[in-house]
């Protein structure tokens, strides 16, 4: 790079320049651009320096304005020393922050937020230690309710059931799984799901709630097995009863106790005459087991002239559904009415 050499702008070459101040006082602005050898017949150079002058000019009128012009290949600056942005202070922001929470960029501010985060978390592990030693939930004197079915289970109904289990202080497990029950093995073998569950959640009652699909033919896990037709009653009572039997005995077991919910009351005159073969193949299968209860829900999902429950009203009056389109699934409203209607029987032999 060449030498830099200083010119006074308004000033002859003769005269001596002024004396300089201090730097607060006469902070000129300064630019760097080529010399005249490099920039002569340079448009743009002269257009940048004209520029720079007028508006140096405009700012410091009664003081010289002092350029420095210097053989480079970099673009030159087109503004002065006084004219550059300057990065603005983080200072203030990282004390902001600190104040609200953040990190601080202070190691001593860092230090104490860090030892506050340890101080409660160490304090919140004592607490669960404390209060739940070796369990999932605050109270050891919590009860377990495991509930699984079908679609019901999976909808409406059954989130109204877990929310009002809930607040009558249990814990609860729910699984539902659409369109199963205990007709198609291969479809879905709830003799499988139900022991992956219990082993999981080690429940002190099972409630299940399944048949809604069961108004068929039964089918086996191996299909080499055959089919046993719907038409030929006796057989399929005998099938259907052992399948629920053998169930409820392995869910009894390790004194639990198990809630054997029937298929709700619905529209199609066919499905409730299907649904009650199954009601009574239920009644039949449990009636000699010691801890398992069958609740019939017919009577908690009909009106009061026992035809299927369709409307009722909301807490303002409203007449609402309580069926989707279907005639057999539960809305939101419907879901909650029922679980109210059969919440105090489960509470009785919960």
């Amino acid at each position: 790079m060449a030498a830099v050499t200083p010119t006074v702008a308004g000033s002859s070459a003769s005269s001596p320049p002024s004396p300089p101040r201090s730097s607060a006082a006469t902070s000129s602005a300064v630019t760097c651009r080529p010399s005249s050898a490099t920039t002569s017949g340079s448009r743009p150079a002269a257009r940048r320096s004209s520029a720079v002058r007028a508006d140096a000019t405009t700012r410091r009128a009664r003081r010289p304005i002092v350029y420095c012009a210097c053989e480079s290949s970099r673009l030159p600056s087109r503004f002065g020393r006084r004219a550059r942005p300057e990065r603005p202070s983080t200072r203030g922001r990282d004390r902001r922050r600190g104040n609200l929470g953040h990190v601080s960029s202070s190691p001593a501010l860092r230090v104490r937020h860090r030892a506050s985060i340890l101080t409660l978390t160490a304090a919140t592990l004592a607490l669960i230690a404390v209060a739940a030693p070796g369990k999932a939930y605050a109270d050891p004197a919590q009860k377990t309710v495991l509930l699984i079915g079908d679609s019901n289970i999976f909808g409406h109904l059954g989130k109204a059931l877990e929310a009002d289990l809930r607040a009558e202080g249990y814990r609860v497990v729910r699984r539902g799984k659409p369109t199963s029950g205990l007709a198609r093995p291969d479809f879905f073998d709830w003799f499988v799901e139900a022991r992956r569950l219990v082993d999981a959640a080690r429940p002190d009652t099972v409630i299940m709630l399944f048949g809604g699909n069961d108004g068929q033919r039964l089918r086996f896990r191996d299909r080499a097995l055959g089919t046993i037709f719907w038409e030929d009653e006796a057989r399929w009572n005998v099938v259907y009863e052992t399948r629920i039997r053998r169930l409820m005995e392995y869910l009894q077991a390790d004194g639990r106790r198990v809630v054997l919910l029937s298929p709700t009351n619905r529209a199609s005159p066919r499905a409730r005459m299907r649904m009650g073969r199954v009601r009574g193949a239920m009644q039949r299968a449990v009636r000699d087991l010691e801890r398992v209860t069958y609740v019939d829900m017919f009577p908690f999902s009909s009106d009061e002239r026992g035809r299927w429950l369709q409307t009722g009203h909301d807490e303002r009056g409203r007449p609402v559904a309580y069926r989707r389109g279907d005639g057999i699934h539960l809305t939101t409203a419907g879901g909650v009415e029922v679980a109210r209607r059969v919440l105090p029987t489960l509470n009785r032999v919960l």
